[in-house]
């Protein structure tokens, strides 16, 4: 097994407006790690949402939503590696 992962397949489009200079300081961001827009954005949010105490606090004290159910039954699912 890699120590690297692929990127994993886009599984929902939002489209968002950006204010100019986040969208030119993103482009400029994914240039530079020569990655897609989309990757910088997701490791973005990744990195706020962990980092952000409060919001975890308030994660965990939600209920289960389907999205929660259908997520972790999707990762209970074995993965067939000879189709990789």
């Amino acid at each position: 097994m890699s120590l690297i992962h692929p990127r994993p397949q886009i599984a929902q489009v939002h489209r968002v407006p950006l204010e100019a200079e986040n969208a030119r300081q993103l482009r400029a961001y994914a240039r530079m790690i020569q990655s897609p827009d989309a990757w910088v954005i997701n490791r973005a949010l990744e990195y706020f949402f962990a980092r952000d105490r409060e919001f975890q606090q308030w994660l965990a004290d939600q209920p289960p939503t389907a999205d929660d159910s259908a997520r972790r039954a999707a990762a209970d699912e074995p993965v067939d590696e000879a189709s990789s």
